[in-house]
């Protein structure tokens, strides 16, 4: 199959995952027939490596050790999901952040804009007059 070109170095390399004999070369004629990619070669080998440890340990005796394994694995894959969701929150909080006007997260704006016309004058009923200061009462 190698000297065929239907499976590159690359392929035995992810084939060599499983540890069962039998099931390498049943894995490697599949991938060979239906000529599947490197990454579609890696999945159905990482699966069939799950499948081939699965079988072992149902063989035979579990250990505390495989159960605190599997524990730790499933904890891991947990946390990496709320690791996700944390942030897609928080991205949809800093979205919400800078279109909410006035929000700390909001954009500044940092230079007045300019217009082309000069500042309009005040009419003279809002003008300011000084008025002048009332003499303070006598003390």
């Amino acid at each position: 199959m190698l000297a065929d070109e239907r499976l590159s170095p690359t392929h035995l390399r992810l084939l060599d995952e499983i540890a069962d004999h039998s099931k390498r070369i049943e894995v490697a004629a599949e991938v060979a027939t239906h000529r599947l990619s490197t990454r579609q070669t890696e999945e159905r080998a990482h699966k069939a490596a799950k499948t081939v440890k699965a079988k072992a340990r149902d063989g035979g005796e579990t250990t505390w050790m495989d159960e605190v394994s599997d524990w730790i694995g499933g904890v891991h894959k947990a946390l990496g999901e709320l690791k996700m969701v944390w942030h897609f929150f928080k991205s949809v909080l800093e979205l919400l952040g800078r279109l909410i006007p006035g929000h700390e997260r909001a954009p500044k704006k940092r230079f007045a804009a300019r217009s082309a016309s000069p500042r309009p004058e005040l009419p003279a009923e809002t003008e300011v007059h000084e008025q002048p200061a009332e003499p303070s009462p006598p003390a």
